[in-house]
């Protein structure tokens, strides 16, 4: 079971990964429907239909290829990346994106193999011709595969997929997805979740309706930021830790930041819970939607990728959702601290929020260091530019600090840094670097401990 549970994950991982990897793509559609659609500032019916050619073609294809190569050569890559294309040809959804992606997975994993079969027998002198010939064989064979046997596959697929969401994403179920939606945040699957499921499922709405509040489910900062302000406002003696944490979580956009924290306090998950609720309601009946993906969550990128038209109901939907979690929030410190008195509330406080890390034990020489998270775009990006300050400040040069994701972590790395919930998985990915791990990476105390191992040399 624990196999089958750990291939799950890998395969969900993987899946949203080569999403991520791509997100940048999601949000320049989103920037072009804001511009050029007929609502947009520029509206540009030339342009505007080469974003949906972008939509049908485009998409399939490089989903495909970045699947592909990161497992296979280019020439398998290029073998997907064609494959995606003739998946593209019979519409754009949902299966397009998922199918593509399973398509270049496939063909990664056993094109190298197919074409070095090929190579054993390659006529001397003439190895270039034939190479041609094989390829041009194999990408023909490949398209035939997915227009005979695979499109219609895919049809279905899409068939049971729009069922799904009709029935899935509606007001009546709200309360549970959200649910799952601000639980599966806190244990490190909004990436799996977002670009996983929410970005797919809102790209085939944008492709018809033109918006989606699909991709505000996962993005609203209303929750994280009321919970974090209840903390504010109720551990005094840390509030220049909890301020540092609500202005990176809802102008940087970085949720992990506050994950932490409701690890430390899992009574506050009704807050979340209830905050996202009130948030989505609101987003579904006021008709709030955005063009592409908001990447990162953060306020500044939820008003740029919705329509102007929107954003006051915007403003009302992320202001409820916030005041929600905030008066949950500070309701349940009230009652589970009530009878406390202030040193022993400090002293649970101190416990909680920030326990000690572990004990730090570095290499002999450390010359790159990689802070991790899960998608490598967020708090570990965060951390690492914040960590290239302190090195600077403390004149430590000839050191490369870096963010990257889980599954792409460096050979070359002599130290990883990552938060508390992703060691395991690291230490299976990595058996030579030194890992450190932290409750939070606001912990600039932490930082000089490390930065302190470094000058003496671990």
């Amino acid at each position: 079971m624990i196999t089958i549970n750990n291939k799950i994950t890998s395969a969900v991982r993987f899946y949203s990964s080569v999403i991520s990897s791509n997100i940048s793509v999601f949000v320049a559609l989103g920037f072009m429907s804001l511009l050029f659609s007929e609502s947009g500032f520029f509206p540009n019916p030339a342009l505007e239909g080469i974003k949906y050619n972008i939509y049908q073609y485009f998409i399939p294809s490089l989903l495909a290829f970045s699947a592909s190569r990161k497992s296979g050569s280019i020439y398998s890559s290029i073998i997907a990346a064609l494959m995606g294309i003739c998946i593209g040809s019979s519409g754009y959804s949902f299966s397009s994106i998922s199918v593509s992606i399973i398509l270049g997975y496939i063909t990664g994993r056993t094109g190298d193999k197919i074409i070095d079969y090929f190579k054993k027998s390659e006529p001397e002198k003439f190895e270039m011709v034939y190479r041609n010939i094989v390829l041009g064989v194999l990408f023909v064979s490949a398209i035939c595969i997915v227009y005979f046997i695979i499109a219609p596959i895919s049809s279905t697929l899409d068939e049971i997929f729009s069922w799904l969401v009709s029935h899935t994403f509606t007001l009546k179920m709200l309360p549970i997805f959200t649910s799952i939606i601000e639980i599966g945040k806190v244990f490190f699957l909004n990436n799996s979740i977002n670009h996983g499921i929410l970005v797919p499922a809102a790209m085939t709405s944008v492709s018809e309706s033109g918006k989606s509040a699909l991709f505000l489910l996962e993005s609203n900062p209303g929750p994280g930021f009321g919970m974090l302000f209840a903390c504010f406002l109720y551990f005094r003696e840390k509030r220049s830790f909890y301020s540092s944490c609500m202005t990176v979580q809802a102008i940087g956009g970085i949720h992990e930041i506050y994950f932490p924290v409701i690890m430390s306090h899992l009574y506050l998950f009704p807050a979340l819970i209830i905050g996202g609720i009130t948030g989505n309601y609101l987003f579904y009946l006021l008709d709030v939607g955005a063009f592409g993906t908001v990447s990162p969550g953060s306020v500044i990128t939820m008003f740029m990728m919705c329509p102007s038209s929107d954003w006051f109901n915007l403003f009302i939907s992320i202001l409820r959702s916030a005041f929600s979690s905030y008066i949950v929030s500070y309701a349940i410190l009230l009652i589970k601290n009530r009878g406390i008195n202030i040193r022993d509330l400090i002293s649970t406080e101190n416990k909680n929020i920030e326990p000690k890390d572990s004990e730090i034990i570095l290499p002999d020489y450390v010359e790159d260091i990689v802070f991790v998270c899960d998608a490598g775009m967020g708090s570990s990006v965060l951390a690492a530019s914040i960590f290239r300050k302190k090195l600077k400040e403390n004149n430590l040069s000839g050191i490369d600090v870096s963010a990257c994701p889980l599954d792409n972590i460096s050979e070359d790395a002599d130290l990883i840094i990552c938060q508390k919930g992703l060691v395991s998985r690291i230490d299976k990915l990595s058996e030579y670097a030194t890992v450190i791990e932290m409750d939070s990476f606001m912990n600039m105390e932490k930082y000089d401990e490390i930065i302190d191992s470094i000058r003496k040399g671990g």
